[in-house]
């Protein structure tokens, strides 16, 4: 049999020819998923892995650095808030001093001004007896009083310059506070662009080792197109087409066979038709006229020689015997062909056949291998759920802790509000305390004055005191008025009856 039938048979066969795409790269051609998935690995593995293990490398170096500039932020944040909070409690005790002194302060200048209008009554030993000071006890407790307004004021002063250097460093840190947030904000977002990084390739690294794994599940390419196209049917299409093809393989050998034994009987009968041809030229040897005349009656041959006939028939014969026999020997020849084709090529369909079924049993423990890897992937899908709902949960939480902070900071930029309206009252207070600081030096001056006063009051009233030292008691001077009256009236009385009396009378009263 020539190449062109054996190429015809083969092309008429249900055999095909594995592609050089799949000879190459080892899985089926028609499945574009896997062959972008495979040649997405095929060029990342032809990337250098130096590169990626340097890149890997500084990726983590990064990583870490941007951990610890994190953290060395954080702690600068801590501190600042603590000195913030510090500040704040100073500003805070310096405020509550602040306004207890001005209260005092307030409550003392009041009672100085209601002790001036004379509203209220003087408590102090010391002031009810003002009138009888000498001028070195009020020299001294007017030094006193300076004493006590200097400390004062150098206590104001002092709080002033604590409260500008407060504010001062208070709007420093605030902005290192706004500085280090920013740093801040700029190391997380570099930290988070850095792990998307990282997740983007892992994530391309796990797809790589599905497919690969998926390709290792995969069975070889088989020479069958139509097993080829089956493999995305379910098994037991498969199954019965393999059936149908094995039934139809035997079919067309048990024609063959049939044919076979049909061809084997028709040279076995024109075996049998020579050989009785032969016997029944050679039934009677020494006689050929008989043979010639048989061969005579049967080939219709001419009336030749005898020797002459019987060698043309015996050539003819020959002739003809050769040519059955090349006939039968190229049939034979032709059906062993046939024969062996068939039988290597139901060697081939058992062989297929055997293969099916180890790819079907083999088939079947990758399935059970993959229920068992589906159950671990479903167990691991539980514990990433539970790591989810965890993460969630903490996502939540830091939210509130987000919403936590941004309200603290807003509490806290209220209250850098409320400390530059607690310094804006604090200048009004200040002004309002050196006016009553004036009002104060000008009580104090009019005190001086009416101690003066009282003092020239004094002096005046120790001369008047002194002059009269020599006069009468008033008891007695009242006793010698009584008298005189008495007497007074007594002589009226007289005078009214010495009216009628005349002249003597009223020359007693005159001498009187």
């Amino acid at each position: 049999m020539d190449r062109k039938a054996v190429e015809s048979l083969k092309e008429k066969d249900l055999f095909v020819h594995i592609g050089d795409a799949e000879l190459r790269a080892a899985f089926p051609a028609e499945n574009p998923t896997i062959a972008a998935l495979y040649n997405d690995r095929r060029n990342d593995v032809d990337a250098t892995p130096e590169g990626m293990k340097e890149k890997k490398t500084s990726v983590e170096s990064t990583r870490a650095a941007l951990k610890d500039i994190l953290a060395e932020k954080q702690a600068a944040v801590d501190d600042l808030q603590n000195c913030l909070s510090r500040d704040n409690r100073t500003i805070q005790e310096l405020e509550t001093y602040f306004k207890k002194l001005t209260k005092r302060v307030f409550d003392k200048q009041s009672e100085f001004d209601k002790m001036r209008v004379g509203k209220l009554p003087v408590r102090n030993a010391s002031i009810n007896k003002i009138s009888l000071v000498d001028p070195t006890g009020t020299n001294i407790s007017k030094n006193t009083m300076e004493a006590h307004r200097n400390k004062n004021l150098g206590i104001s002063a002092m709080l002033d310059r604590q409260l500008e250097e407060t504010s001062r460093q208070a709007s420093v840190l605030e902005e290192k506070w706004f500085q280090l947030q920013d740093e801040l904000s700029d190391a997380q977002n570099a930290l988070a662009f850095e792990q998307a990084k990282v997740k983007e390739k892992n994530l391309k690294k796990h797809r790589i080792q599905v497919a690969e794994t998926l390709g290792r599940l995969e069975p070889k390419p088989t020479m069958y197109k139509r097993y080829l196209s089956a493999e995305s049917i379910d098994k037991k299409g498969s199954a019965m087409r393999t059936d149908q093809l094995v039934k139809r393989k035997d079919v067309q050998l048990k024609q063959n066979l049939s044919k076979l034994k049909e061809l084997n009987a028709e040279i076995e009968s024109l075996k049998l038709q020579i050989e009785e041809a032969r016997r029944a030229r050679g039934q009677s040897p020494s006689s050929p006229s008989s043979e010639a005349s048989s061969t005579r009656s049967r080939l219709s041959l001419p009336k030749i020689a005898l020797n002459e006939a019987d060698k043309k028939t015996k050539k003819i014969i020959d002739e003809h015997t050769k040519e059955a026999l090349k006939e039968l020997k190229k049939e034979k020849q032709q059906l062993e062909a046939n024969i062996g084709l068939i039988s290597t090529q139901v060697q081939n369909v058992e062989k297929e056949i055997h293969k099916s079924y180890q790819q079907k049993e083999e088939n079947i423990a990758k399935i059970q291998q993959k229920m068992e890897e589906i159950e671990e992937l479903l167990t691991k899908r539980d514990e990433f759920d539970r790591k989810r709902s965890r993460l969630l949960g903490e996502m939540e939480q830091a939210k509130v802790d987000e919403a936590n902070l941004r309200n603290k900071y807003k509490t806290m930029s209220s209250l850098r509000a409320d400390a530059r309206l607690d310094a804006k009252e604090y200048y009004e207070i200040k002004q309002r305390h050196s006016q009553w600081l004036e009002r104060v030096n000008e009580a104090r001056d009019a005190l001086d004055m009416i101690l003066r006063l009282q003092k020239a009051a004094n002096l005046q009233n120790q001369i008047a005191k002194n002059d009269l030292s020599t006069v009468k008691p008033y008891f007695d001077e009242y006793a010698e008025y009584e008298a005189l009256l008495r007497e007074q009236k007594e002589l009226t009385a007289k005078l009214k009856r010495s009216n009628s009396d005349g002249n003597i009378d009223r020359e007693e009263f005159e001498d009187h």
